[in-house]
């Protein structure tokens, strides 16, 4: 065998191999599991293990859709992995730092049905999405009594 033979089955070989190794990589990463590996993030995944959505995988809410999606977030993920290894990251230095796409809440909750709650009828028309009152809905201690982040929202327009 040639010698630019050789070295392109290595080449081919290598590409293949570091290939299989990220989609694995990916597909391992993209699992609940993985997030609870982070002592930062362990009360978030157990509050999230422990509500309404806690049969939903995290990317399903987390990534916007399509590749793009999943790109991007896969990148602010290696960046939160760089920070979590170069500094003392603590549970309440990641509140709310994961973005939720309105568009993913209303694919699994039927806009329709949640528009006939008058609630969500009025807080529809002054165009209010659905984080604007339920942003903490899956990451939040499901069953303790505590101050709501919902009211100070509420506040804002309704002063009482």
């Amino acid at each position: 065998m040639e010698s630019k033979q050789k070295l392109f089955l290595i080449i081919a070989v290598a590409v293949i191999g570091l290939m299989a190794v990220g989609f694995i990589g990916m597909k391992e990463t993209s699992k609940p599991g993985f997030c609870s590996t982070c002592h930062s993030m362990k009360p978030a995944y157990e509050n999230w293990a422990d509500s309404a959505h806690g049969q939903v995988d995290c990317m399903t809410c987390h990534s916007e859709p399509g590749f793009s999606g999943f790109v991007k977030v896969k990148l602010g993920g290696i960046r939160q992995v760089a920070v979590t290894l170069t500094s003392d990251v603590q549970p309440e230095d990641v509140i709310g730092l994961a973005h939720v796409n309105e568009a993913t809440c209303i694919s699994c909750h039927d806009q329709e049905q949640t528009e006939t709650v008058m609630a969500h009828k009025i807080h529809a028309s002054f165009d209010h999405g659905c984080l604007a009152c339920h942003d903490r809905v899956v990451h939040d201690p499901p069953h303790q009594a505590k101050p709501d982040k919902t009211q100070e929202s509420c506040i804002i327009c309704h002063k009482q």
